[in-house]
């Protein structure tokens, strides 16, 4: 049952199945790693990410339906239209726990079906259903209409109307009322491409484990590491990630007003105690097999916005719709992380694009005529619903915030790209980096964009450090950072956990389940293929040094407070520094053949 791709072509409605070559699995594992291997082969870089030509792929990785810890996520692999680079995007749930019950490590989307589908793939059949009905409904609306036509424990993933308008940061959505999502890069816009809503997969069959004594003593020594982080286990239940506030902020790397400053004056209003207090009604597992659940259910119970009910929202959603527009109102954040949801549309992209076209308004480049009437000033919480709406449904200035901050920068001009926060067209991630370089580094490598997953979060590691702003060394801890990360991504595992229990941890899980002696170099050597497999993509697609650049706001603008302040980032100091760790050609950025060959990667430039 292992080793197989379900192939669904959406345009002549026909399916097949495929075989994995081993060679992928012995070199990439699963997941992030498998699937950007599998876009090498299917996907020609240079194509338009929104034509039936992309493919649109669920991956799983080898500890998805094993019951290992930390398992219950899923992957999408395409090319996205935010950035036009490789895309992998990550959510919790157990979509690919069905699909590997279903006995496939992937499901590949092909072509575009002539009028609005969904998908229901039950074991080995798979059927094509009518989306007409549904073609414009909310993601709720939506899920409780496909729920009552497929088995209860069936798995959904679809889209709402920003992905059915080809916003280029829809999001997918799974997992019902949790409504977790696939939140990066645009793939709920490739759904869209596709006319297909959904897709919902129900297995019954069983994921093959090698050695299940040996995965039952993995199991005990991740149970340990949990057990010596006492500290941290009762932090992640009581805050999840919303606990991280204050303490960015102290270090002064708190984005705050579209990037301006890493400090907040109204910080404590997100502080976690009063955040738990006032909002949080429940804690609960995203999804099965976590043995600290870190997610929270927050409700707003009177005022303007009652009745907005989220699961979350995590950090990210809080940065971009709360420190970076000056939002203290922690009410209004939760009905746009709500709203988002239903709509199918990335928080972050979404907070930090209104953050780009807030300052523009500010500084006269748009007008209240250009915002249809909407003042768009900093603080403004008021505005937040009605522009989400608009960017969901391409009305008025939501068509031009539906193609993110560098798109709309580039059509408004007037140098409103220094505060369009992006890198490769991704918006960043909540870790001001003029104060962290190897954060730096990731914002501008990043194979996905401006990504605050991709290469490990540096700033993390290097909070507090004097060395957070030296040019030396800053290469070796991003390029090890990811390497970690990559392999949870591939395995796929949740990367919260990872500073805790290690990568240890996943090589004792991935070698009892794949019966590989998958130890730490073996996983070491393989982190750093996937990293290079990307960047050869990406380079194909035409990203090279010119394009691992950041806005100018961070190169030319100093920090004015905080810890950090008078620094910038000395972005081609850095460059010539991550270039020489990776083994890359300091003047293209393509891996050099001598990287390739000691990597075993076939693929040329």
């Amino acid at each position: 049952m292992q080793g197989k791709a379900l192939v669904v072509d959406l345009t002549t409605k026909k399916t097949q199945e495929q075989e994995i070559p081993q060679k992928y699995y012995e070199q990439y594992i699963g997941g992030r790693g498998l699937g950007g291997r599998l876009l090498h082969d299917l996907v020609d870089p240079k194509v338009d990410p929104l034509s039936p030509d992309n493919v649109l792929m669920f991956v799983a990785g080898p500890l998805n339906a094993t019951r290992a810890f930390y398992s219950s996520k899923s992957v999408i692999v395409t090319k996205s239209p935010l950035s036009g680079t490789c895309l992998y995007t990550i959510s919790s749930g157990q979509f690919c726990h069905n699909l590997a019950k279903c006995g496939y490590d992937v499901l590949i989307i092909k072509g575009r079906s002539e009028g609005p589908v969904y998908l229901v793939v039950q074991d080995r059949n798979v059927e094509f259903k009518d989306a007409a009905k549904i073609w414009g409904m909310n993601t709720g609306d939506a899920d409780y209409f496909i729920q009552q036509k497929v088995p209860a424990h069936a798995s959904i993933a679809l889209i709402g109307p920003a992905g059915e308008n080809l916003v280029k940061y829809a999001c997918v959505v799974t997992e019902g009322r949790q409504r977790n999502a696939f939140g990066r890069g645009g793939a709920g816009a490739v759904m869209g491409s596709k006319n297909l809503k959904a897709v919902a997969v129900h297995g019954t069959g069983e994921a093959p484990i090698a050695d299940a004594a040996a995965l039952k003593e993995a199991q005990r020594f991740v149970t340990k590491r949990l057990a010596a982080a006492p500290d941290w286990k009762i932090d992640q239940r009581k805050y999840g990630t919303r606990g991280a506030l204050v303490m960015l902020d102290t270090a002064g790397i708190l984005p705050t007003r579209q990037w301006h400053t890493g400090k907040y004056k109204e910080v404590q209003m997100f502080a976690p105690e009063k955040i738990r207090n006032d909002w949080i009604i429940d804690n609960e597992s995203c999804a099965p097999y976590c043995p600290n659940p870190c997610y929270h259910w927050s409700t707003v119970k009177d005022g303007e916005y009652a009745g907005a009910t989220s699961f979350g929202p995590e950090y990210e959603t809080i940065y971009a719709f709360g420190s970076n527009l000056e939002n203290p109102r922690f009410d209004s954040i939760i009905a746009a992380d709500d709203f988002c949801d239903l709509m199918g549309v990335d928080t972050m992209s979404a907070g930090m694009t209104i953050g780009w076209a807030t300052e523009s308004y500010e500084r006269g480049l748009l007008s209240k005529k250009d915002t249809d009437g909407i003042d768009m000033k900093y603080g403004n919480h008021q505005m937040l619903l009605e522009l989400i709406h608009k960017i969901a449904f391409r009305q008025g200035i939501g068509d031009l915030l539906a193609e993110g901050s560098q798109r709309a920068a580039a059509k408004v001009g007037q140098g409103s790209d220094a505060w369009a926060m992006t890198a490769k067209g991704m918006e960043f991630g909540g870790y001001e980096c003029r104060g962290s370089w190897g954060q730096a580094i990731q914002y501008a490598f990043s194979h996905r964009g401006g990504c605050h997953h991709d290469l490990g979060l540096p700033a993390r590691i290097e909070l507090g450090s004097a060395e957070a702003t030296k040019i030396e060394g800053r290469g070796a801890v991003v390029k090890a950072a990811a390497g970690r990360r990559i392999i949870f991504d591939c395995s796929v595992m949740c990367t919260f956990p990872l500073g805790v229990i290690g990568t240890e941890s996943a090589s004792g899980l991935l070698s009892a389940v794949t019966g590989q002696n998958l130890d730490m170099p073996k996983l070491a050597e393989i982190g750093e293929r996937v990293l290079n497999m990307e960047r050869l993509f990406i380079s194909k697609a035409g990203f090279g040094r010119a394009e691992d650049r950041l806005p100018s706001r961070l190169l030319d603008e100093p920090l004015p407070d905080g810890p950090n302040r008078g620094k910038v980032v000395p972005m081609e100091a850095l460059k010539d520094e991550f270039y020489a760790t990776c083994g890359w050609d300091p003047k293209t950025g393509i891996p050099k053949t001598e990287t390739l060959d000691r990597l075993g990667i076939e693929l040329r430039p």
